[in-house]
C-alpha cells in the first residue's frame, strides 16, 4: 500500500483482537496505512458489556480515549469508570482490562426518570386545579 498521510476509517479493514469479546478494531495509523514506525492509532468499537479480558502488550504502550458511552478500565491494580472525554494509559507489559458499560441501562433509567417527573408534574397540576375555586377538573385520572 502506498504511504500516505490521511486515512479514512471506512477504508481500513476491521479486525477482532485476541483476548477481546464484542470488539471490532481498525488500525488507522500504523505501518500498513501510513508507514508509521513508532506510533499507532486504533479505533475500537466495543459492544455493551464486552471488552478486553485481562492481558498485557510486551513492548507496546497504549492510550485509550473514550469517545462515547461509558466503560470501566483496570490497570496496575487501579480501576476507573470512564466517560466521554476521559483517557487512560496502559504501560507496556502491564496487565489491563477494559469493559464497555451497558449504555441501554442508562438510557432506560433516564426514560423512567423522565416518565416519573412528567407524572409528578401532571399530578401537581391537577392538585392545583382542584384546589383553585372556579377551575373545573377534567374527568381523566392519573395513577399516583
Amino acid at each position: 500500500m502506498a504511504k500516505r498521510f490521511f486515512v479514512r476509517a471506512a477504508d481500513v479493514a476491521p479486525y477482532h483482537p485476541a483476548n477481546h469479546t464484542g470488539t471490532t478494531n481498525r488500525r488507522l495509523i500504523g505501518p500498513e496505512t501510513v508507514g508509521a514506525k513508532n506510533v499507532e492509532l486504533v479505533l475500537g468499537v466495543i459492544e455493551r458489556n464486552q471488552g478486553a479480558e485481562p492481558h498485557a502488550h510486551p513492548g507496546i504502550e497504549q492510550v485509550c480515549y473514550l469517545l462515547e458511552g461509558s466503560a470501566v478500565a483496570e490497570v496496575g491494580g487501579e480501576r476507573c469508570e470512564m466517560h466521554p472525554g476521559d483517557s487512560c494509559y496502559f504501560p507496556a507489559g502491564v496487565m489491563h482490562k477494559f469493559t464497555a458499560e451497558p449504555k441501554d441501562v442508562t438510557e432506560r433509567l433516564n426514560r423512567e426518570l423522565n416518565a416519573l417527573l412528567k407524572r409528578a408534574e401532571v399530578r401537581d397540576s391537577l392538585a392545583r386545579q382542584a384546589s383553585t375555586p372556579g377551575v373545573q377538573r377534567s374527568g381523566s385520572s392519573l395513577p399516583m
